[in-house]
């Protein structure tokens, strides 16, 4: 609620808090660019200038401005105010720096079109900025527009207080009722008896001549800067005049040249911090925005991809399409929704099969919506991708072939199932005129140079390595991305989050060994086995990058909500190293804290150099009712929705693929309790996948 008011706060009233910051940079800028008075303006030649505007008609008053080499006049029966020349008296020319001056001080008090009403509103809402900046972020520095927008906003906080209360103040002094006028004094002093009486007072520059009924009133300034003001009618002594506190704080005339430069800094910041304000509600719009529809009467290719090798079979196949002539559409089932499928001359479905026969992420949502729509007037081919030695083969190819069945979908030519290498059965599914050879994976010698066991090895834990591997220049990945690995005698391969951030010559994985007992044997993962069991250090394997864009990290410094299990924990320690310095939070969950707390050294220092600002924790098996790290983001319900709907976090998800049910399960539990219904909270949950900002990389 709080960002919601800061945000709309500031759009509102985003022009006239340009003008006003705009306005009061001027007027910053404008006594740097004058340069000062070196010649004191002496009583004497204040009398001389004030005798000769005497002239011209009687006078309220006279002000001396010297660093203009002006005078400002203003005579009685008249509202407006006339400069003339300080040293004659005459008219003159005002130079640029004054008009300047004038101009900034219009716009920065009413806007030039006497909208003293939204000047005020203006400030109140520079206050509440200001107030409410303090409470949404915390001066973390990164170079991005946020960085520098939170970082400008708590820097600059104490300054634009002072300088925004002293505004308010200002806009609510003398509105007060007006003191009787002075009564008329028949034996009123001359100007030149006025000015005689001051022989005696050390006086290094005039500044005010003030003309009434009772006489005239003086002011001036002394040699240690003291103001003073006098009125010789009178039988008082000099009064030393107090200084304004609240107009010295507003505009910075307290400090000279330096404070100028400190007020003009000041604006320059608020600046920023407007344009960076700016932007950022723009790019949060244009998220907010739904995507172009996927209808149109083109071929599509649609993909439920796990690892992202169905992923790029898909994208090989578009082109492939693409570069016969066709009017392809490539598209994740996660983008899609069972309407999408009508209108077009072709579909083409390519589905993984992941865990025991189950959907991948990206399909779950699309499967799910399939029973009741009509879509007798689709026609569809689907290649399913899976591994035979698995008893669930390709099962979640078979689950989205029956419901579109249901569906009144026309299958228009037999099913196919790749068993390990997909390139016979593509080709087969493609067709001719149509089929190309799939491009040949490049792959890259990796020399594992640091092996480490990472779990205790006591009781009920699960041996987990973490492997280092130096590799070659031409390699280059981005946080989130596989590693993809193929087993010896194996045409599978397996995929690996890389666990460590580009540009440092080294890749780390973290491991954990596949095991399960069948027949009174324990069997064994082959690349897991051959990984943690088998491979020394100074071995080398060979090894490919598979691009995971849907696990990036976010472009700028949003904040990041990080929930893993196990050796999920792998794609955030290459997360913290690329990206330290912004909000994060990680929620991780295993078994026993004490046998298997994953990179616990690594973590736990994060967390005090400020690389994670927020850390917690869940281990199932310590005591004796189970806590999973659902649990845990049930009981952080209110801070998790803080992070997701306040300050726009995005939330990431790795581990085992039932980590994916059980945290969309909570989440939809938290929304309900916001008084959604479950259709509006799931609906919720779909717009924040459709949004980038709910990504899971589950295995």
């Amino acid at each position: 609620m709080l960002a919601k008011l800061h945000r709309y706060l500031a759009a509102l009233l985003a022009l006239p808090l340009l003008l006003v910051i705009l306005s009061g940079l001027l007027l910053a800028l404008v006594p740097l660019l004058t340069s000062p008075a070196t010649d004191p303006v002496t009583p004497q030649q204040m009398q001389q200038t004030v005798e000769r505007l005497q002239q011209d008609g009687p006078l309220r008053f006279a002000v001396a401005l010297p660093d203009h080499n002006l005078i400002m006049v203003s005579y009685q029966g008249q509202k407006s105010r006339q400069f003339r020349d300080l040293a004659t008296g005459e008219p003159t020319e005002r130079p640029w720096q004054f008009q300047l001056l004038g101009f900034a001080k219009g716009l920065h008090k009413h806007l030039l079109i006497d909208a003293g009403w939204l000047v005020e509103a203006s400030t109140w809402a520079m206050l509440a900025l200001t107030l409410s900046g303090l409470f949404l972020s915390r001066p973390k520095w990164s170079n991005s527009a946020m960085g520098w927008h939170n970082s400008l906003g708590w820097y600059s906080a104490p300054l634009m207080l002072v300088v925004v209360i002293t505004g308010l103040l200002m806009l609510y002094q003398g509105h007060g009722p007006r003191g009787e006028p002075p009564q008329a004094n028949p034996d009123k002093l001359s100007l030149a008896e006025a000015f005689a009486r001051l022989e005696t007072q050390p006086i290094a520059s005039m500044r005010m001549v003030r003309d009434a009924a009772d006489g005239y009133t003086l002011s001036w300034q002394d040699p240690q800067g003291t103001r003073w003001q006098w009125h010789p009618d009178s039988e008082a002594q000099p009064s030393e005049q107090p200084t304004r506190w609240v107009r010295v704080l507003h505009d910075g005339s307290f400090g000279g040249r330096p404070a100028s430069v400190l007020y003009a800094l000041l604006s320059l910041a608020a600046l920023t911090m407007l344009l960076t304000g700016f932007y950022n509600w723009l790019r949060r719009w244009r998220m907010a925005r739904p995507g172009p529809t996927a209808q149109g009467p083109s071929h599509l290719v649609a993909f439920a991809s796990q690892t992202g090798s169905t992923a790029e079979l898909a994208r090989h196949t578009a082109e492939t399409m693409t570069a016969s002539g066709l009017n392809v559409q490539l598209a994740s089932l996660a983008n899609l929704t069972p309407e999408d499928l009508k209108g077009r001359e072709s579909v083409r479905l390519m589905v993984a099969t992941c865990g025991d026969g189950d959907m991948p992420v990206q399909g779950q949502a699309f499967l799910n919506a399939l029973p009741g729509v009509n879509l007798s007037e689709v026609a569809y081919s689907l290649l399913g991708l899976g591994d035979s030695r698995y008893p669930q083969f390709c099962q979640a190819a078979k689950a989205i072939n029956q419901s579109l069945q249901e569906c009144g979908a026309n299958l228009v030519q037999p099913m196919r199932l790749a068993d390990g290498d997909p390139s016979e059965s593509w080709s087969q599914w493609m067709g001719e005129g149509h089929s190309a050879p799939l491009p040949t994976a490049q792959t890259h010698p990796l020399t594992l140079t640091h092996k480490q066991r990472l779990d205790k090895g006591l009781g009920d834990t699960r041996e987990t390595w973490l492997l280092q591997f130096s590799v070659p220049p031409s390699l280059s990945y981005h946080c989130g991305d596989l590693l993809k690995l193929r087993p010896s005698g194996c045409g599978q391969e397996r995929a690996y989050s890389i666990a460590s951030a580009p540009g440092q010559g080294l890749l780390s994985l973290c491991v954990t060994l596949h095991q399960w007992q069948q027949d009174s044997e324990t069997h064994y993962g082959t690349m897991s086995h051959e990984l943690c069991r088998q491979l020394d250090v100074g071995q080398q394997i060979q090894g490919r990058i598979s691009d995971n864009p849907g696990f990036h990290l976010p472009a700028d410094d949003t904040p990041m909500i990080m929930v893993a299990t196990g050796c999920g924990i792998a794609p955030f320690l290459g997360f913290l190293q690329q990206r330290p310095q912004s909000d994060n939070w990680l929620l991780f969950g295993n078994r026993h804290q004490s046998g298997d707390f994953l990179c616990q050294e690594q973590i736990e220092q994060s967390l005090v150099c400020g690389e994670l600002d927020r850390l917690d924790l869940a281990f199932s098996r310590d005591q004796d009712n189970k806590v999973y790290i659902q649990d845990r983001l049930l009981s952080e319900g209110d801070t998790l929705l803080h992070w997701l709907e306040e300050k726009h976090a995005v939330l990431y998800v790795c581990g085992h693929l039932a980590l994916g049910g059980g945290i969309s399960a909570a989440l939809t539990q938290l929304y309900q309790g916001q008084g959604l219904s479950q259709l509006q909270a799931q609906t919720k949950l779909a717009q924040l996948k459709a949004q980038g900002r709910y990504r899971e990389d589950l295995f």
